[in-house]
């Protein structure tokens, strides 16, 4: 997950150190837990491991690293302030999703 922090203009990740996020439970499971304070302005972005899992028209994987630096460049294209629903449509097409 990413936070996009609007005072700063930039993507943090969350759960950093924390492989394996949850985004739901299991009964019996012991699971780490992080709070954040969302700021006027302020986004949490969701995404799917397997949007991490893509893999370029080159062959190269996108991995998490990547992900953020796409979500930063997607984010500058847009129209601001942006909305988080413009999202996908200004993501590259350099990547088969």
């Amino acid at each position: 997950m990413l936070l996009w922090r609007e005072r700063e203009r930039r993507f943090l990740e969350l759960g950093e150190g924390l492989e394996g996020l949850p985004l739901g439970f299991i009964t019996g499971e012991t699971y780490n837990q992080q709070s954040v304070r969302l700021n006027h302005g302020d986004m949490i972005l969701a995404f799917s491991d397997g949007a991490t899992e893509v893999y370029s028209r080159r062959g190269e994987q996108l991995t998490s690293k990547g992900f953020l630096g796409l979500a930063e460049n997607t984010v500058h294209g847009l129209p601001q302030p942006f909305v988080l629903q413009d999202f996908p449509e200004g993501c590259s097409t350099e990547f088969i999703f």
